[in-house]
């Protein structure tokens, strides 16, 4: 007698509370263990798994991106103030190697080159240099106060980022306070504690709406040759 075959099977979660999960880089699955016959029928079948399965996958965000480098147009995100809270947004744009202040109710936003490499971002007072947003950035890894070319690029510049949920999107959160630079600085002890004074105060959205960059070529450094983006602020009355 021919022992059976066994297959373990993959299938997409019919359960309500798992199939409306939408993160694209995780998929509600169900596995079972199948016990076939000589003629592929099934003898028996055991569930093994039912929940979330995280798989590699390249951000949405950039599937519109051509070969030349263009990027799929966005509309600028709402920017609506909770109760008790004001909010202001501005839209603008930047040409490689360019500088950019503009007036956001009481700030100043500043985007200042960083050659090839992009921008860094900066949210100010005026008559100040500290960075009100500065406590949003991490003590290590990339930080989405900067705006760089390869934020968009795979490693080898021939594709999109490889890797989902990275600061280096073309949304971008950050935190604010005018505290940062006098009561608060980027002390590794009490950072924590101060990342959540800073965004009781100021919360803020960075979005790169429209971008050109260097087409996409093996071996070649990328750049962005221009970019329109929106900010929006939004801090206590």
């Amino acid at each position: 007698m021919r022992s059976p075959r066994y297959v373990l099977e993959f299938t997409e979660a019919s359960d309500a509370g798992l199939a409306t999960h939408t993160d694209p880089c995780e998929t509600p699955v169900e596995t079972r263990l199948l016990a076939l016959e000589a003629n592929d029928a099934t003898e028996a079948s055991r569930a093994i798994f039912k929940g979330i399965a995280v798989h590699h996958c390249q951000p949405t965000e950039f599937d519109g991106e051509g070969a030349d480098g263009t990027g799929t147009p966005l509309a600028p995100p709402a920017c609506a103030a909770p109760s008790g809270r004001q909010a202001r947004q501005v839209t603008a744009e930047v040409t490689e190697g360019e500088d950019v202040t503009r007036p956001i109710g009481p700030f100043l936003l500043r985007l200042r080159s960083e050659g090839e490499d992009g921008w860094d971002f900066a949210l100010l007072e005026p008559g100040r240099l500290d960075n009100l947003a500065q406590l949003t950035s991490p003590v290590h890894g990339p930080s989405p106060l900067d705006i760089f070319a390869w934020h968009f690029r795979s490693d080898d510049n021939t594709g999109p980022p490889v890797s989902a949920g990275s600061p280096g999107g073309r949304h971008r959160a950050f935190v604010f306070s005018p505290e940062v630079g006098r009561t608060m600085t980027f002390n590794i002890d009490t950072l924590a504690d101060d990342r959540e004074r800073a965004a009781a105060y100021g919360r803020g959205t960075f979005d790169v709406l429209e971008y050109e960059m260097t087409p996409r070529q093996l071996g070649e450094t990328p750049r962005i040759l221009w970019m329109k983006f929106a900010v929006c602020v939004t801090w206590p009355q």
